[in-house]
């Protein structure tokens, strides 16, 4: 099941991507510094949402094994 913090992000990640490939063929085609610099600022860009993405699933997590371990203690009583 993917997370609903992944889903918010999948599809701009996406566009963000074809945005960076734009970007790398126009700088191989014209050799335009602006182009290259907007290609590795949006591959940071993509990296930095990812790893927010894994930290907010991983919180998601956390919280959801909580619950459960609470359910768990509960039942046994």
């Amino acid at each position: 099941m993917i997370s609903k913090t992944r889903e918010q992000w999948q599809q701009h990640i996406i566009n963000t991507i074809k945005t960076i490939d734009e970007h790398s063929q126009e700088y191989m085609r014209s050799g335009d510094e602006f182009h290259k610099r907007q290609h590795d600022y949006l591959v940071e860009y993509v990296h930095r949402i990812k790893s927010y993405i894994k930290n907010c699933e991983a919180r998601e997590s956390l919280r959801s094994e909580a619950t459960l371990d609470t359910e768990g203690s509960n039942n046994a009583s």
